[in-house]
């Protein structure tokens, strides 16, 4: 860009080589207008020596865009602001809860979520089954795996408020269904049970997510509800509630 000649009627114009000729003012108004610009600060560009205007429009772009970073500052920001730190953010000099080194107090709420955890894993999914998986992830390598399901999960999950557990059951058999988990599955079709839900309930839960979750994984699905409820009727720990033989079943003559 340079300045055109100083003929009259050529004041202020801007020469684009190979384009077009345009004016200052339509410049400043099209192209590189700035919404912080007045009357008084752009009247450098009809003034002589105006071929620097447009590093003075970027000069005059960045303060504006300062001043409203400031002003956003200010509202949303005030002087007292402290921000608020996450669960899970701690100081540098701090020790996270999970540490060999944690406080007593969080040794403490670690107990608590402990016991609360394994006694409604126990109501859901009987004792049997939790001894069993606590004695087989009794190592080292894998209790700390048993440890975390049963404080995070069993222990602030399924101790909230706003849903029963049978509904929570419900929520499971959609979920694990969609995850293809059939031994998780199995597991908590017995607690689906255990925590009110009938067969009739689970059939029409495992059919709806057939449709949406695909015929080979509602088949599947089926297949181990349909088993683990046999299960639970040969130990005596379920009496059947839908036909053993489905009324609309014909045999082979």
């Amino acid at each position: 860009m340079r300045r055109c000649s100083g003929m009259p009627g050529y004041r202020g114009t801007l020469l684009v080589r190979n384009i077009s000729v345009l004016t200052a003012r339509r410049v400043a108004i099209s192209r590189f207008r700035t919404p912080g610009m007045t009357p008084q600060s752009a009247r450098p560009l009809a003034e002589p020596g105006w071929h620097d205007c447009y590093i003075f429009l970027q000069q005059q772009q960045r303060q504006y865009q300062q001043q409203q970073q400031r002003a956003h500052l200010r509202v949303f920001r005030p002087a007292t602001y402290i921000p608020r730190p996450c669960a899970y953010d701690f100081p540098l000099n701090a020790t996270p809860p999970n540490s060999i080194m944690a406080s007593d107090d969080s040794k403490k709420l670690r107990a608590e979520l402990f016991e609360a955890g394994l006694q409604n894993r126990r109501e859901v999914v009987g004792e049997a089954y939790v001894e069993t998986a606590l004695r087989n992830g009794s190592s080292e390598f894998a209790y700390a795996q048993q440890e975390l399901i049963t404080e995070w999960a069993w222990g602030n999950i399924w101790s909230r408020p706003g849903l029963e557990r049978k509904q929570r059951s419900l929520l499971n058999i959609g979920m694990l269904i969609a995850l293809k988990s059939w031994a998780e599955f199995g597991v908590h079709i017995r607690g689906a049970i255990r925590n009110g839900l009938t067969e009739l309930e689970i059939r029409e839960a495992i059919l709806q997510a057939t449709v949406y979750c695909g015929a080979p994984a509602g088949v599947q699905a089926m297949k181990v509800a349909d088993e683990v409820i046999k299960d639970m009727i040969d130990k005596g720990e379920h009496q059947r509630q839908l036909a053993e033989v489905s009324p609309s079943y014909k045999r082979p003559e």
